[in-house]
């Protein structure tokens, strides 16, 4: 069922899902020891985000549905920090799937 709200309110909704996503992502990222994206990639990946939670918000979705694009959302950003992040690498700790972050020795120089 497509829903009636074309307007205002859809894009809010749209907006307010893609910066809970991104910045959930980034801020994920950032504390497990990633770099920050540059201004560039945070644009591309943003304006992405924003065009996917538009794609989203056409049609009524379930908290369910909510719930995994966040999820799907949240694996794929943080795929995509990983490849702008220049120098850094992402290697799990343990077989509970924790995450470091280091920085290459290109990187740190």
């Amino acid at each position: 069922m497509f829903s009636s709200e074309l307007g205002a309110l859809r894009l809010a909704r749209a907006f307010g899902f893609a910066i809970a996503a991104f910045g959930l992502s980034v801020a994920a990222h950032v504390m497990a020891g990633g770099t920050p994206p540059s201004v560039t990639a945070s644009l591309v990946l943003g304006g992405a985000t924003l065009w996917v939670s538009l794609f989203l918000t056409g049609q009524r979705r379930g908290s369910r549905s909510i719930v995994a694009a966040m999820g799907l959302l949240q694996l794929l950003l943080h795929q995509a920090l990983m490849m702008s992040a220049a120098g850094s690498r992402c290697a799990a700790l343990d077989a509970a799937g924790s995450h470091l972050h280091t920085l290459g020795a290109e990187a740190r120089s």
